[in-house]
């Protein structure tokens, strides 16, 4: 393998024909360097897959230099104990189920598409161990059953065949039994297995909304009209007991004997159901509820993106489970979220993206096997994971925090606020929130540290020593900053509604509105001038210097609505930098303004300098000090050029640029040489050497 290719890996220039080839692979050499490719972009899960393909392939150059520099607080350390059918590129896996036998369970998996067939696979096996090859039309559903000391595997199909084999192990080999097909008569689109006093009976819901029941040898055993629309989702609840999801936007649960509606509740685009004790788990886009049937209970819990859920036996107790953009175990009692894996979904069509998951027995253990995007089947154990604050490991908000002057990074995201240390990159702590934040800073106060945490419709100030939220405060913020006004540090936001605010985080009081405008305002940071701060912040298409205790305007910067905004000194000069909100590829990227210069005009300041040579907008902007010099280091939301590097002093084209394989959204110096970058799926430290 030549040292070009290699290098080419990581050149941005270059992916996107490697990628296209990737798929063209016929000789050995073509499938090896397919497969570094794959590699490359599978690199940013995993601390060491950098240094390990430079190690393989003696060539740590040949990556940019990246190798053994980078190291990942990851949002999915371990988690996952198998994979399997990563080296057989398949379709995505989209229907999965667990198949039990007397003491294993296997677990079959379809790809939605009839000619693919379904898959049986055993938990330490490497291939699958019974292939059912043609089905004859794609499969929208998929169970498995247990009656009468037998196994048997059901799949619904779109042209409303419900097609039921027969299992047996066979040494290590699962052996398919006859076929017994029945006809829904319309297009199965759920189905699952419902346990009764002889065994499980097979319910199936149809697009018509009707609910059919066969027991496993396929005699008729009822049915009934259970919703307006096609029936989306079913789960057993308990014996006897069936919930179904429709598309007239009802939860209901019913007698699956007589087909006697039991109980119902009105939900919106319920993406996957499961159920048990008594207890129905849903989940909608942001959202999973917790609805105890009985009682009449309801609890929501915030959620990225989820297409499975399911119940995990764990520990004495039952986890449950979410697959999607991200595996996570949640104690539904409490609430506390047990393990949090993120699933890399940075590249469309090759990732480990959860299409489908289910539960499945193996050794004594439960673990959540999951049906991905890549074609792979993986398998999670809620014993490996790390504590996590909720369902996202994306982190959208960034700051540095000094504890006993060791230090840690705070992201905030989806799932709340997550604590890496920057040295290690281990996880250290989580706080959940009631909301999503965005963006969050430090707050000095005497005696205490706090962070003040953006979200849509509040500011909230959290305790990190106490890992809790202390104050919450009424009104929509974007980006956040400390700023010191009269001695004190103040907390500036902006927000979607054009407002810049002043919160004062000791006294009960609304923020100070201190300019209205008729477009959202978004970056802001202090600006140190003649012994006291300033506050700048991007309002439209410009930039705006005032006096935060005052709200009188000091300086308005020309040809910039900023997307992010950093002060820094460069030859002894205090500088704003700027990364403008409309930008043209090859246009200026970053405008550089002299502060000073900027408050003695008269009108509008024109920058000092602009970078330029960029073809990606900058999301975050920081000052890093590199050998003696002050470098500019921004972040992108490319996954080809996330990081670049700029030296001031050489304007026309970056120093450095760096690919993580992921979109990035804020960039932090915690010390000179070291950056740490916040990624759509995680946190990164590098060192820049």
């Amino acid at each position: 393998m030549t040292d070009d290719f290699l290098r080419a890996v990581v050149d941005r220039r270059e992916r996107p024909r490697l990628w296209a080839s990737s798929w063209r692979a016929r000789t050995p050499e073509d499938r090896a360097r397919a497969r570094l490719v794959r590699l490359a972009d599978a690199a940013r899960s995993e601390p060491a897959d950098l240094a390990v393909l430079a190690a393989t392939h003696g060539l740590d150059a040949g990556l940019g230099g990246l190798a053994g520099r980078v190291r990942w607080a990851d949002a999915r350390p371990t988690g996952e104990v198998a994979r399997y059918g990563v080296d057989h590129p398949a379709p995505p896996i989209t229907r999965i189920c667990a198949v039990d036998f007397a003491d294993v369970s296997g677990i079959a998996t379809a790809t939605g598409r009839g000619r693919d067939g379904i898959r049986i696979w055993r938990p330490g096996a490497e291939e699958p161990v019974a292939t059912i090859t043609r089905t004859g039309d794609d499969v929208g559903a998929l169970t498995g059953l247990r009656s009468g000391g037998a196994t048997f595997l059901a799949a619904g199909l779109r042209d409303g065949r419900v097609l039921v084999w027969r299992l047996r192990l066979a040494g290590e080999q699962v052996a398919v039994g006859p076929i017994l097909e029945r006809d829904l008569g319309v297009r199965v689109t759920a189905m699952c297995a419902l346990p009764g006093p002889s065994g499980d009976r097979l319910a199936c819901g149809g697009q018509d909304g009707r609910v059919a029941l066969w027991s496993a040898a396929g005699t008729a055993a009822g049915g009934f009209a259970a919703h307006g629309g096609a029936v989306t989702a079913m789960a057993a609840l308990g014996r006897d007991h069936l919930v179904t999801v429709g598309a007239d936007r009802a939860v209901r649960v019913w007698d699956g004997s007589s087909g006697t509606p039991y109980d119902e509740l009105a939900a919106t685009d319920v993406r996957a159901l499961c159920a048990w004790d008594g207890t129905v788990a849903f989940a909608s886009p942001g959202t999973i509820t917790l609805w105890t049937v009985d009682t009449g209970d309801i609890r929501e819990f915030p959620s990225a993106e989820v297409t499975s859920v399911g119940a995990v036996p764990f520990g004495g107790t039952t986890l449950l489970a979410a697959a999607g953009d991200e595996i996570h175990f949640r104690d539904p009692v409490g609430g506390a979220v047990s393990g949090a894996w993120g699933a890399p979904s940075f590249n469309e069509g090759w990732c480990t993206y959860a299409e489908a998951a289910c539960p499945v027995r193996v050794d004594g253990r439960v673990l959540l096997a999951t049906g991905c995007r890549d074609g792979a089947l993986r398998l999670y154990d809620p014993a490996e994971g790390i504590p996590g604050p909720g369902p996202s490991g994306a982190a959208d908000g960034l700051c540095l925090l000094s504890v006993e002057q060791r230090p840690y990074a705070v992201a905030v995201g989806p799932g709340g606020v997550r604590f890496w240390d920057v040295e290690t990159g281990a996880i250290s702590g989580a706080i959940e929130l009631a909301e999503a934040a965005h963006d969050v800073c430090v707050v000095p106060l005497p005696g205490r540290t706090l962070l003040a945490c953006a979200g849509p419709t509040s500011l909230r100030l959290v305790d990190p020593y106490q890992g809790a939220v202390v104050r919450e405060m009424s009104g929509p913020t974007n980006r956040v900053c400390s700023v010191t006004v009269d001695g004190q540090a103040m907390v500036a936001s902006t927000g979607e509604d054009g407002t810049v605010r002043l919160w004062d985080p000791i006294a009960e009081s609304p923020g100070r509105v201190l300019f209205t405008g008729r477009t959202p305002t978004d970056a802001l940071c202090p600006v140190p001038f003649e012994g006291r701060e300033l506050l700048a912040y991007a309002c439209f298409e410009k930039v705006l210097i005032v006096d935060p205790s005052t709200g009188d305007l000091h300086a308005t910067l020309d040809r910039c609505g900023a997307n992010a905004l950093e002060v820094f000194v460069y030859d002894g000069r205090t500088m704003l930098a700027g990364a403008p909100f409309e930008f043209t590829p090859g246009g200026p990227s970053v405008h550089l303004w002299d502060v000073a210069a900027a408050i003695k005009e008269d009108g509008p300041a024109a920058p000092v300098a602009t970078f330029g040579g960029q073809v990606v907008r900058s999301e975050d902007l920081c000052p890093v000090e590199l050998n003696g010099r002050t470098l500019i280091a921004a972040v992108h939301p490319d996954q080809w050029v996330t990081l670049s590097l700029w030296d001031p002093a050489e304007p026309t084209a970056p120093l450095r640029e760096y690919p993580f394989f992921q979109a990035a959204r804020r960039v932090e110096s915690p010390s000179p040489g070291t950056l740490v970058v916040a990624l759509a799926n995680g946190v990164v430290t590098l060192n820049l050497g």
